[in-house]
């Protein structure tokens, strides 16, 4: 039998004031995965926090973003 994981994310830094109009944009997404895909998609995280110096617990885009090896590792 296959299982599947569903991941939520949301981004916008607006806490509860949803009215906010300095973060007119909140986006909440998420996906649903089989295992495998899982898996795959663990080691490219992996590959990109590596990437980053600090070693952030979590993965951002703008922190990925901001050097070269970080735009590197998301293009690959």
């Amino acid at each position: 039998m296959r299982t599947f994981k569903v991941y939520c994310d949301e981004s916008g830094n607006t806490g509860s004031n949803f009215i906010d109009p300095d973060q007119p944009v909140f986006v909440l997404a998420g996906w649903w995965v089989s295992d495998e895909a899982d898996r795959k998609a663990e080691a490219v995280v992996g590959r990109c926090l590596r990437s980053i110096q600090g070693q952030p617990k979590e993965l951002h885009a703008a922190q990925l973003l901001k050097k070269p090896r970080g735009r590197e590792v998301a293009l690959d």
